[in-house]
């Protein structure tokens, strides 16, 4: 296991140990990585990553789905202070096309399919949500 990371064994929100992975790969599986490498345009060193998981799970009691792994304090300062580019992000978003809302549209629209569930009985918690615009259009969907 990878000192960067806390690993978070029971559920967030019920406490309850009861659960399912729904997906596990290493973080420097290529899957993963090449997406957080480009996201994150090159600023993350391997290493940092090496020997952790990315793990999915939903907790059997409540249903909430959450990551088992997440950074410690330290590789949370690199994130928010080294990977992300806060005046990149920011214009990014500002300067985007409707094609990159419509983005975030199908991922409301996935949720719903993938639950089956109607939007407006789905509740979301987006923790460490930047500007908000994944969390509007989450809302706008109910």
């Amino acid at each position: 296991m990878n000192k960067n990371f806390v690993y978070r064994l029971n559920c967030e929100l019920c406490g309850s140990d009861k659960r399912m992975v729904l997906l596990s790969k290493e973080f420097i599986d290529p899957v993963v990585w090449n997406f957080l490498e480009g996201y994150y345009e090159g600023r993350i060193n391997k290493s940092d990553l090496t020997g952790a998981e990315y793990e999915i799970a939903k907790c059997l009691r409540c249903g909430f789905i959450w990551q088992t792994y997440i950074l410690n304090d330290e590789l949370m300062k690199k994130l928010y202070n080294i990977w992300i580019s806060s005046e990149d992000s920011f214009i990014k978003k500002r300067s985007a096309d409707i094609s990159f809302f419509s983005g975030y549209a199908r991922q409301s629209q996935a949720l719903s399919f993938l639950l089956s569930k109607k939007p407006f009985e789905i509740d979301v918690l987006d923790f460490g949500m930047g500007w908000g615009y994944w969390s509007l259009m989450a809302k706008a969907f109910g």
